[in-house]
């Protein structure tokens, strides 16, 4: 039986630390390329962090700190963060839930989801 823990786990491991990566890799090149914005640097900043909450949930699994419940509710912000990026560029959505529309940001990142908080 797959339980809620085995299915954040998943998502975790093989969608968001690989994009989130993938992410900061470009932000990299974008910055060693001097061609960064403010946005740019920012946006590594809160990439970096984001990787380690992703980890930090991961180890609260492996040490099943986390009950169903959180892990629930973690399962569902994730879903809707990848369901939002799919419907549609200039989405941003950061760990609490909160939604902004960046539609019009200046930032070559646009049509990238970012997780920020």
């Amino acid at each position: 039986m797959i339980t809620i823990q085995m299915k954040l786990k998943d998502i975790i491991e093989k969608i968001m630390i690989p994009e989130s990566k993938s992410f900061l890799n470009e932000l990299d090149e974008i910055i060693k390329n001097n061609s960064s914005s403010e946005d740019d640097l920012e946006a590594k900043k809160d990439m970096e962090y984001f990787l380690e909450e992703l980890q930090t949930i991961l180890k609260a699994i492996d040490n099943n700190q986390l009950n169903d419940k959180e892990a629930e509710e973690i399962y569902e912000k994730i879903n809707f963060m990848l369901e939002m990026h799919e419907a549609g560029p200039f989405i941003i959505l950061c760990q609490l839930g909160k939604i902004k529309n960046t539609k019009g940001h200046k930032d070559e990142n646009r049509n990238r989801c970012r997780a920020i908080c």
